[in-house]
């Protein structure tokens, strides 16, 4: 009798005990203050309510100035004029929603451990105007980037010179934002600072592949009059144009794309030129003659040769079946660098010289002979190289 009345009040007492617990744990869920132990980015937001948490987040968690920096160079920007602002209403919400959802026994697993002490911590979403933004970085990017610069090489009497070029940088723009992003969402003080992270720019003609150029692999040079005014013009001029060029292993080269439209506006005068087998006056009169001189010296230095056509009468400054006629739409020079080393060409024309050179690795080039051969009314021109001969073209002329 005295084992039951004992277990009558042990029962009543945990029946208490439990009911007490329950409108506890209900009064946590169903009160109006955040629970124990939760933190928005760090701050401790435990029994407040949801105002109280927006006025406490509000006042210590605020960024002030984003400064990005590259080495002496410092870029500041308040936050207010990107249009920053945190979410803090939507933090708060979720703060407040901890261990009050609709499922008790999760609300209650979720009580017991954050008053045994365990932390929820928050993170405050933030948003800013993307253009804004982008046009800060776009300002920084401005002062900060830089071209690269190209290695260069002259040539000149068979010396040839190269200097080293410099690599550029551009601004890696999102990885920028990314470093941003993360450093707001670590940041400890309102004072952000991002080192600003760069793409290197490599220059097209690196110093490496251009001092691959050691020497005079061929040349040839023709005449003319000097007193035919728009020929020597035209002649010297397009020499000009065409001067200095460097051509890449595996590059091909159109003649008239690099000589470009021939016209009085790129400095073209009027001279005589072939059409239909006949003399006339016509615009670039004499170009013929640089493209002549080129081509021979390309088929004397072993430049694969893409597209030749010859005049259809012969010309006076080369022999038959050495000549390279161009006409604008119609007719080019093209050549291609089949070399593993690049080529350096050099053009020019003066006091009735037309001259054209080609620099290469000389230790890389075998000589080359060229001949002609007459064969009825063909001519024939062929290469011997190594001991091997080849046919470069057969060609067929006019008589006048």
């Amino acid at each position: 009798m005295q084992l039951l009345k004992k277990l009558k009040y042990i029962i009543i007492i945990l029946t208490i005990l439990v009911v007490a617990l329950y409108l506890y744990i209900a009064f946590l869920m169903m009160g109006n203050q955040i629970s124990k132990n939760v933190y928005i980015n760090n701050v401790n937001v435990s029994g407040l309510t949801k105002e109280e948490a927006i006025a406490k987040v509000n006042a210590d968690v605020k960024l002030q100035d984003l400064t990005l920096i590259y080495g002496k160079y410092k870029f500041s920007k308040e936050f207010d004029e990107i249009g920053f602002k945190y979410s803090v209403d939507k933090a708060v919400n979720e703060a407040f929603s901890v261990a009050k959802g609709i499922n008790f026994f999760e609300n209650v697993s979720t009580l017991i451990k954050l008053n045994m002490g365990d932390r929820k911590d928050i993170r405050l979403s933030y948003e800013y105007d993307e253009k804004l933004l982008d046009k800060f970085i776009a300002e920084i990017s401005k002062k900060l980037n830089t071209k690269p610069k190209e290695a260069t090489i002259f040539a000149a009497n068979g010396k040839v010179t190269v200097t080293a070029g410099k690599d550029g940088k551009v601004v890696q723009k999102e990885k920028l934002i990314n470093d941003i992003n993360e450093a707001i969402n670590t940041a400890a003080t309102p004072f952000v600072e991002v080192k600003i992270s760069f793409i290197t720019k490599s220059p097209k003609l690196k110093y490496s592949d251009l001092k691959q150029v050691n020497g005079l692999i061929a040349s040839y040079q023709t005449r003319y009059s000097t007193a035919d005014y728009g020929r020597a013009h035209n002649i010297e001029n397009a020499a000009m144009i065409l001067d200095k060029q460097v051509i890449m292993p595996g590059e091909e080269v159109s003649f008239l794309n690099r000589l470009g439209d021939i016209n009085w506006y790129n400095g073209f005068s009027s001279a005589n030129i072939i059409v239909n087998n006949q003399y006339v006056k016509g615009m670039g009169g004499g170009v013929c003659q640089v493209s002549t001189t080129l081509y021979n010296a390309l088929i004397q230095g072993g430049v694969e040769i893409k597209e030749r056509k010859n005049h259809s009468l012969a010309v006076h400054y080369v022999p038959l079946g050495r000549d390279a006629t161009v006409a604008s739409g119609s007719v080019d020079l093209k050549y291609k660098n089949s070399y593993d080393f690049p080529i350096y060409i050099r053009n020019y024309a003066s006091r009735g010289v037309m001259r054209s050179e080609i620099y290469g690795d000389t230790t890389k080039v075998s000589k080359i002979q060229i001949y002609t051969a007459y064969y009825g009314g063909s001519v024939v021109t062929y290469k011997i190289q190594d001991g091997k001969k080849t046919i470069i073209s057969s060609d067929w002329y006019s008589r006048q």
